[in-house]
């Protein structure tokens, strides 16, 4: 798929992906630099300073007893052990690139080419924040839990967002958007076959052994 970049992609995060990626493949055969793109689908595990730390503080606060939509959506995931895995597998394969004798196959090729890396196993968004939950000793009943539809949520995101926006000036955003409405409700998986094929690669670390990791990082 084509990269996105403004005005199409309003999401002014995702863009600078894009532009990342644009930069490596332009830098992609000069003077005899071998490149490759990973792309991994929301990081978790030990070290991680964003997601993890945020599910696990939700749920130590109480906030793992609400769900916003049907929790039908599925995600995918990346451990960081096993991205970090993916990377060194593709360094190898630049290497041995680098130093073939015969031209590679074009359906072989790693240089030059980009990879979606995640765990394999998509499951419902909300399965994992609450097994994450769990495994930090905060888990929640599935009766314990409250659905707030999509749509009630995106209306309160509108008030918060504006409300917040007013009250400081354009410089702070909402903790509650419409942004994160649509992230928490949307699927998102992945085909990462082509990563299994040209780098060997198939993930080390289960979700539930990196999730149980992850968490007790945190704890």
């Amino acid at each position: 798929m084509p990269l996105c970049f403004e005005p199409e992609q309003k999401e002014y995060y995702t863009p600078t992906k894009a532009v990342a990626e644009e930069i490596i493949h332009t830098a992609y055969g000069q003077n005899g630099l071998l490149t490759t793109i990973m792309r991994a689908s929301m990081l978790f595990g030990e070290g991680d300073t964003t997601s993890t730390p945020q599910i696990v503080q939700n749920a130590r606060a109480g906030r793992g007893k609400f769900q916003i939509g049907d929790g039908l959506n599925l995600f995918d995931f990346s451990y960081v052990g096993n991205t970090a895995y993916a990377h060194i597998l593709a360094a190898k394969a630049l290497v041995r690139e680098s130093n073939a004798a015969d031209p590679i196959a074009e359906d072989s090729e790693v240089n030059g080419e980009a990879f979606v890396v995640t765990n394999g196993e998509p499951c419902p968004f909300w399965d994992f924040t609450c097994a994450m939950g769990a495994a930090a000793g905060y888990p929640v009943k599935k009766e314990e839990i409250w659905i707030i539809p999509a749509t009630m949520y995106c209306l309160f995101g509108i008030v918060f967002d504006w409300t917040v926006w007013i009250i400081s000036l354009g410089r702070r955003e909402s903790i509650i958007n419409r942004r994160m409405g649509k992230y928490l409700t949307m699927t998102r998986t992945f085909d990462i076959s082509k990563a299994k094929e040209r780098l060997g690669y198939a993930p080390q670390v289960t979700m539930q052994e990196g999730i149980d990791r992850a968490a007790c990082d945190i704890r």
